[in-house]
């Protein structure tokens, strides 16, 4: 056993003859040695076991440089987060299990709908609406003929398809006017117009600038693309106002509405057309500094 003597208040082995390993030690002493060190380890160990708990004494030396690495991954992979790439990835999963059928879903959608109006409008049954057949049979195969064509050409020329995001607003736009007319919800919610031109032309900027992204590459002037995109927009939303001028003109009705009423829509379309350019104009601020 090694000796311990006082010295200034401070604790220190005893000098020993031997240099103090024990090697010169006879065999007893050195055993008993042994045992001791190995008791003040266990009692070492049952003071640390104690303080961090069960299974501590294991994980403290094996785990802390790899928690260490862990950490440090961690922090990087956050940091390093591409946020980009991931939505980049799903709109490429998505395309690509729609690119066979996107057609066959405006389809599936627009045929039924443009058939029950259109027997609607022979007569074949009665059905009271807030404004008139007409307007909703011209507006329906205005946009399926407009998708057929589009997609037909893109496909031609372009070797491309229509995006998913690009037809699926023009769809939910088309479906909610009707279902608008038929249950009475224009009569029912003052805003309910309001929503529909904001929405019709959010969903025509999306169409357009799918198109328009589609066909002029490579891309050289993005900004004229934007503009492009807004301007059409709106002029399809003025379009639009005139068609309701007309179907008024034809069948007496009040689907355009007085002069604020007209206003009011006309400014809708412009806040719809420019959300999409602010999506656009975000989206490459985003992309540039993610780049960065």
């Amino acid at each position: 056993m090694i000796e311990v003597v006082a010295d200034r208040g401070q604790n220190r082995p005893a000098e020993r003859p031997d240099g103090g390993d024990g090697r010169h030690l006879p065999a007893h002493h050195r055993v008993r040695r042994h045992v001791d060190e190995q008791d003040n380890e266990e009692a070492n160990a049952d003071h640390h076991g104690r303080e961090l708990g069960p299974g501590a004494i294991q994980l403290e030396q094996v785990h802390f440089s790899s928690g260490v690495a862990a950490l440090t991954c961690t922090r990087k992979s956050i940091h390093e987060f591409d946020w980009l790439s991931i939505l980049s990835h799903l709109n490429y999963t998505a395309h690509s299990m729609m690119r066979g059928q996107i057609a066959f879903v405006w389809r599936v959608v627009l045929i039924p709908l443009i058939a029950f109006e259109l027997l609607a409008v022979l007569g074949v049954f009665a059905i009271d609406l807030d404004y008139t057949l007409l307007g909703l049979f011209l507006t329906s195969s205005t946009v399926l003929i407009g998708l057929e064509i589009t997609y037909s050409q893109m496909q031609k020329r372009l070797q491309q398809t229509l995006c998913w995001w690009a037809v699926f607003p023009v769809l939910f736009t088309t479906v909610f006017d009707a279902a608008g007319d038929f249950l009475h919800w224009y009569s029912q919610y003052p805003l309910y117009d309001a929503a529909l031109h904001f929405v019709g032309s959010f969903a025509a900027a999306a169409f357009l600038w799918n198109v328009f992204t589609a066909s002029f590459q490579p891309q050289r002037d993005r900004a004229l693309l934007v503009w492009s995109t807004f301007t059409t927009a709106v002029t399809l939303g003025v379009f639009y106002e005139l068609e309701e001028y007309i179907e008024d003109m034809v069948t007496g009705g009040n689907r355009l509405g007085d002069g604020p009423d007209t206003a009011n829509d006309l400014l809708l379309n412009v806040l719809g057309a420019l959300t999409i350019v602010g999506l656009v104009v975000l989206f490459r601020i985003f992309k540039r500094r993610t780049k960065s």
